[in-house]
């Protein structure tokens, strides 16, 4: 049986991390290993992990990675423990607060094994539903009907980590070719499954996604506040933008001669300066996210010349 390795770190989670543990104890997939790590927590998480760790149920098993007194912090914590977690065939990212649907796994890994092979890079992100802290349903996330792109993930960070699910072959291609630079863990997995191997979605809903009121995201804003918010965090600090700019520079130097000439040609216009390429950004012919006051914004940093 193939083994599936979750990696879930944790800080101050006390308040939902039962019922998240309860959620992957309860997957249908039969053989899942949970790699934690604690980012020096000040409540009862420790407490909780150690609780579960020892319950005794079959096909289910949490390898806790010591901390060494370090907060790391996102997105190192996540990194530190896959670095840990060498010998699994499928890896799912997971947050301390969300809910999983018993299918989640089985559904992501079936998708998988039915639509690529494991020589192929290959990550899967399905739909998810937007809740309260209660778990009470307020929408469900938005549907993609194309073929993904890389196109569509180099300025677009939708595919959250904790719906994600890839294959070792995408792990191995990952940690084989380190970049300095990551702005988002999942973001680059997703980056890299889309230009050197298979992006795979599904419309099916696999997570219930908690949205705490104190949480400051996309999520909680109107549409004019979202455009706002999103200048300001995304693209209104300086640092962010050369991060953001040298992520793509550096995927091309590593995966250049696996991508296609259609990639090629896209990362030249956004990461190589000049002034024929400063008018292909702003009249690029296709939508680089989602959302159409996303889209705006970003066309607005092109404009005045910041990204």
């Amino acid at each position: 049986m193939k083994k599936v390795v979750v990696i879930l770190p944790t800080y101050n989670g006390e308040k939902y991390l039962r019922e998240l543990l309860d959620s992957l104890y309860n997957q249908t997939y039969p053989l899942i290993e949970i790699y934690t790590r604690d980012d020096c927590s000040s409540d009862n998480t420790v407490k909780i992990i150690e609780e579960y760790s020892k319950k005794k149920v079959k096909g289910r098993k949490i390898i806790i990675v010591p901390n060494e007194g370090k907060n790391l912090g996102c997105p190192d914590c996540f990194i530190e423990l896959l670095r840990k977690a060498k010998d699994g065939d499928y890896y799912c990212f997971c947050d301390q607060d969300d809910v999983w649907l018993p299918e989640k796994i089985e559904n992501a890994v079936k998708k998988i094994e039915n639509e690529s092979n494991k020589d192929i890079p290959t990550l899967h992100f399905g739909a998810y539903d937007f809740c309260t802290e209660k778990l009470e349903f307020v929408h469900h996330s938005f549907k993609v009907f194309k073929n993904i792109k890389l196109r569509n993930l180099i300025y677009d960070f939708w595919p959250l980590g904790f719906n994600i699910t890839f294959n070792k072959r995408l792990y191995d291609v990952v940690f084989n070719n380190m970049p300095k630079h990551i702005y988002y863990h999942d973001s680059w997995f997703a980056q890299v499954a889309a230009g050197v191997g298979r992006f795979l979605y599904s419309n099916e809903s696999s997570v219930k996604y908690r949205r705490q009121e104190s949480a400051v995201t996309y999520s909680n804003h109107n549409k004019f506040s979202l455009f706002i918010w999103r200048i300001k965090r995304f693209f209104g600090d300086n640092d962010n933008l050369i991060t953001l700019k040298n992520i793509l520079v550096e995927y091309k130097e590593i995966f250049g001669d696996r991508l296609s000439e259609e990639d090629k040609k896209m990362l030249d216009i956004f990461t190589i300066d000049n002034f024929t390429n400063y008018f292909k950004k702003i009249f690029y012919p296709h939508r680089l996210r989602t959302k159409l006051s996303e889209e705006i914004a970003l066309r607005l940093v092109f404009i005045i010349g910041k990204l």
